[in-house]
């Protein structure tokens, strides 16, 4: 990850950034080194912890002058939610892609998503990721909890979207799909709490319990 960064922004001997002079790095250039700092920055707080990261050892990890690393990130807090923020997107990207190719009928496409939840919230990566954001200040924290958080949004919406397009075209139309798909996410919420917070949830036992939970929106109590 340093040399990719290294390779974006040479340093001299001095510690000058080479070439500084002939003026500042495109936009792309620039993007290309925030997210080798981000990534690089990721590694040192999941390998070291937060308190024991400093913003110099994330700037000689990476191979540039502390002076750019203070210009995108004004202290290591803002590092570690652009760090947060960008294992979200990651997450969230896989998510879609699972489910753009997961199955067609309604009720086992929603499953497939919901079981995708179940999988991630109990990754050891995810966990150590939310046990490093509880380290943010509350100005910077405030978005990454309940349904304000918007990686929840993005897979309320999916499954929204899901039930909106595959009921509408089975002739099954919700009146409510936000509603439903809130319902559906707040019963994957709860269970995680009581049951997958302590190990890794396969991918078999997430995909009954999500299954369950689909019958019971899609059947009622016939599915008792």
């Amino acid at each position: 990850m340093a040399a990719s960064v290294a390779a974006a922004e040479q340093t001299t001997g001095s510690g000058r950034v080479a070439g500084a002079g002939r003026g500042r790095p495109s936009a792309e250039r620039s993007a290309e080194i925030t997210t080798g700092i981000v990534r690089c920055a990721a590694e040192i707080f999941l390998a070291e912890g937060y308190e024991a990261t400093s913003m110099e050892a994330v700037a000689r990890a990476v191979g540039v002058p502390k002076s750019t690393l203070y210009k995108r990130f004004p202290d290591k807090a803002a590092l570690l939610r652009a760090v947060v923020d960008d294992f979200m997107q990651q997450w969230s990207a896989r998510r879609g892609e699972r489910s753009s190719a997961g199955a067609q009928s309604l009720a086992e496409n929603l499953a497939e998503q919901l079981a995708a939840v179940l999988v991630g919230a109990t990754n050891p990566e995810v966990r150590s990721v939310n046990r490093l954001a509880m380290n943010l200040p509350e100005s910077l924290g405030h978005e990454l909890s309940g349904r304000t958080f918007w990686g929840y949004r993005a897979m309320h919406e999916r499954v929204a979207a899901t039930i909106r397009r595959l009921g509408a075209e089975r002739g099954v139309r919700a009146a409510d799909p936000e509603r439903l798909a809130e319902t559906l996410l707040d019963l994957t919420a709860g269970w995680l709490v009581t049951h997958g917070t302590v190990r890794q949830v396969r991918r078999d036992e997430a995909l009954a319990t999500a299954r369950w939970f689909v019958d019971l929106a899609i059947r009622g109590v016939s599915a008792w």
